[in-house]
């Protein structure tokens, strides 16, 4: 009867531990989401301190490209075969005066002149893939760096094809670049990963969540700052359909998004080196190399701490010495952004302090590199908010 008087009580102490722990994980969960155990985690690669990339293959049979990881474009693209080719069929009397009077417009553009953007990137040609379905949509639009223009495609992408955890989407609708903006050729990357909300057209981490590829709706993004290294240095990883516990600490809370299609969402009140400035909407945007924010609030924080703002180059240099403090109040936390990650060298004694002001936008900010060197950043797309954790590592 002891025996079993024992067993009973140990039971229910069993059973009332097992309630308890359920429970407290129930409430992690409402959380944090923990609720699946598959995800397709990938390293990510730093080029020119604030240029973070993964290897993406296209077609079949693949071919790898390096890909900007951006939260903030609905299009994913790789230039075309033809991009920076200049216009076909141009005769050799084009390039004599009056080039007009015998050639069409395209073809009298000096060859100094014509887009350059495309020059060093690695360029996809749909003749070499069996997978490839053509489209007859054309795009364009305007970006911080230069103009892109092209038209969209289908075919089989793997993302970490060489990783390990390769993760598939098979006819996926893209851009193909012919034009591209000058200042695109400065950059080391080929193309671009987006990684939006947006649904027309999806991105790739939407589709892979509508293809049913993933258990959970999630993203979660580490970049940790190497410096500068033109080559590329490890730099983080991105993690679908799940949190990176490798790297990443607990969400610190939930922040509802503000725009169906974008990573928008509300800082409740920015502090630039101790001078409070009133709320407004952020975008999160990883391929941004810099912290975006009001001219008559960037103006003076960078006159402030003794910046200088270089007009041709459109940039501020400061002493590399500099030394301030950023924090936004987001949510219930306060997020402070270290000065060094917005402090770039560019000679012994001279920094690129990494601010730029934001043109007309449905946003105030824009949360780049320096903001996701510093904390990690997780997106539900289910839900339709973003959270944000410590780095462990």
């Amino acid at each position: 009867m002891f025996f079993l008087s024992l067993l009973a009580c140990l039971q229910f102490i069993g059973l009332a531990s097992s309630a308890k722990f359920s429970a407290s994980l129930q409430k992690l969960g409402s959380s944090i989401d923990l609720q699946g155990n598959f995800d397709s985690k990938h390293p990510v690669y730093d080029y020119l301190e604030d240029e973070y990339c993964v290897t993406v293959a296209i077609g079949t049979p693949p071919k790898e490209y390096n890909l900007v990881v951006d939260t903030s474009s609905d299009v994913s693209w790789v230039p075309h075969v033809e991009c920076g080719e200049g216009p076909k069929g141009c005769q050799p009397w084009c390039k004599e005066k009056p080039c007009n009077f015998f050639c069409i417009k395209e073809c009298c553009i000096p060859e100094e002149q014509r887009d350059k953007g495309c020059l060093r990137k690695k360029k996809y040609n749909p003749k070499d893939s069996e997978t490839y379905e053509k489209s007859s949509t054309d795009f364009s639009f305007n970006t911080s760096i230069g103009r892109v223009q092209g038209f969209y495609g289908k075919d089989n992408w793997t993302l970490g094809i060489s990783s390990g955890e390769p993760l598939s989407v098979d006819g996926f609708k893209f851009g193909l670049v012919t034009t591209l903006g000058q200042k695109y050729n400065k950059s080391a990357f080929d193309g671009v990963l987006g990684l939006s909300r947006s649904r027309n057209p999806k991105s790739f981490a939407v589709q892979a969540i509508e293809s049913g590829l993933l258990d959970e709706p999630l993203m979660s993004l580490h970049f940790k700052f190497g410096g500068y290294d033109k080559h590329g240095r490890l730099g983080g990883a991105l993690t679908l359909g799940g949190l990176d516990h490798d790297n990443c600490g607990f969400v610190k809370s939930w922040i509802p998004v503000e725009d169906n299609a974008a990573w928008i969402f509300k800082i409740d009140r920015p502090v630039l080196n101790g001078h409070p400035l009133k709320g407004a909407l952020a975008l999160s945007d990883t391929s941004s190399a810099y912290l975006h924010g009001p001219f008559e609030w960037i103006y003076p924080f960078a006159r402030g701490i003794g910046a200088d703002y270089v007009t041709n180059k459109d940039i501020w240099v400061t002493g590399c010495d500099a030394n301030f403090t950023v924090t936004f109040d987001i949510g219930k936390h306060t997020y402070n952004l270290p000065w060094e990650s917005l402090v770039q060298e560019v000679s012994p004694d001279h920094c690129e302090l990494m601010v730029k002001a934001t043109g007309y936008t449905p946003y105030t900010w824009v949360l780049g590199a320096p903001f996701a060197q510093a904390y990690c950043h997780v997106y539900d797309f289910e839900k339709g908010r973003i959270g944000f954790a410590e780095i462990l590592k």
